[in-house]
């Protein structure tokens, strides 16, 4: 950020990563206090509102894991099962 002196980011504000969720928007809001130290501003972050659709989409299977596309084992659509809706 500091190298390139960007003034927009563009980011969400969490991410799942396995069963882990992320939360971007703080590790950015850190990143631009790091380089306002640096003797760079970054003067725009735009967020995009990521976590009511994980919500939505990121469920528990019967087993206890998660999987990220909302979907349970098993319930799969489609004749190949690599259609869904």
């Amino acid at each position: 950020m500091t190298d390139c002196e960007c003034k927009v980011i563009i980011t969400a504000d969490c991410v799942w990563r396995g069963e882990k969720r992320i939360g971007l928007k703080r590790i950015v809001d850190d990143a631009m206090d790091k380089c306002k130290t640096m003797g760079h501003e970054v003067h725009s972050c735009v967020v995009v509102n990521h976590s009511a659709r994980l919500a939505a989409t990121h469920t528990t299977n019967g087993n206890g894991t998660t999987n990220g596309n909302g979907l349970s084992n098993g319930s799969q659509k489609g004749p190949d099962k690599n259609e869904v809706s």
